[in-house]
């Protein structure tokens, strides 16, 4: 997951040649098409009747060639399934994996102020535990850094995410118990892909974040998708904004999406369950 950042390939990719054949494969479905509504017109209407064909085939061979065309442009561009077939089928779909690097990149102003600068970090509340119950997740949290590059003489921060199955703490934002705003990073379709269904979350459901001291308990509030690729520059960093400090206090959970890509932003924020934790 990159944000504000898109990776440059050396050469296609397999997903690429697969877009590619599907694409020619559209054009292919688009000129049938027309060819068979053109003998359909012809055979239905205008031809003998010992010529002519059954209205009900027909219908059958339009809403076939129909289903195939519909069917090839959902792998083509899976993001467009209803969610609920997505989900049914994303284990099916070919998955093109991204190679192993850092997934976060945030465009950040080299004289930013973060988090840590504003408030002390007590060690004994940084983030250890991961747990939600609606997605059988329990995993280790371990403490991710920034690191900048330089691209067109502006500075960027890219965050790292652990290369397992581990959530990454963003070792710059609140850390539990505090105000301000917990960022916790992880894949979604390689070293364990922590995070694959992190979409599922919806409002109400629970989140729980551990310390060295105690559980601390959370409650969805928001659950979005944001589009990522191909976006103005205005939008991707008012998409990076979710994982900006706060006032109050927050956890934010990020990742990409879908699947099949890494075209979008899965964002979900929870806050503190009152008289919850222990």
């Amino acid at each position: 997951m990159t944000w504000l950042r898109e990776a440059k390939p050396n050469a296609e990719k397999p997903a690429a040649v697969c877009r590619n054949l599907l694409l020619d494969y559209l054009d292919n479905i688009v000129s049938s098409i027309l060819s068979i509504l053109t003998d359909v017109v012809y055979t239905t209407f205008m031809a003998r009747d010992e010529e002519r064909i059954p209205l009900g085939f027909v219908f059958f061979a339009v809403g076939l060639i129909l289903l195939i065309g519909v069917t090839a442009v959902w792998l083509l561009m899976p993001e467009l399934m209803p969610r609920p077939l997505y989900l049914l089928a994303a284990p099916y779909l070919p998955v093109s994996k991204p190679a192993p690097v850092p997934e976060t990149a945030v465009f950040i102003p080299q004289s930013s102020t973060s988090q840590r600068a504003i408030v002390e970090i007590d060690p004994a509340h940084i983030p250890t535990r991961l747990i939600i119950p609606r997605l059988d997740i329990d995993a280790p949290v371990e403490p991710v850094s920034r690191q900048p590059f330089i691209e067109n003489g502006q500075t960027y921060y890219q965050w790292q995410v652990p290369d397992s199955s581990a959530a990454g703490w963003h070792n710059e934002t609140a850390v539990l118990g505090q105000i301000g705003n917990t960022v916790l990073n992880g894949h979604h379709n390689i070293y364990g892909e922590l995070f694959r269904y992190l979409s599922d979350l919806a409002e109400g459901d629970e989140i729980i974040v551990e310390d060295s001291t105690s559980s601390h308990h959370y409650r969805v509030t928001t659950s979005i998708i944001l589009k990522e690729r191909g976006q103005s520059l205005a939008t991707r960093l008012a998409n990076a904004s979710w994982i900006n400090p706060t006032d109050d206090e927050r956890i934010t959970l990020i990742s990409c999406w879908p699947y099949t890509d890494n075209s979008h932003r899965v964002i979900v924020v929870a806050y503190p369950i009152p008289g919850a934790g222990a």
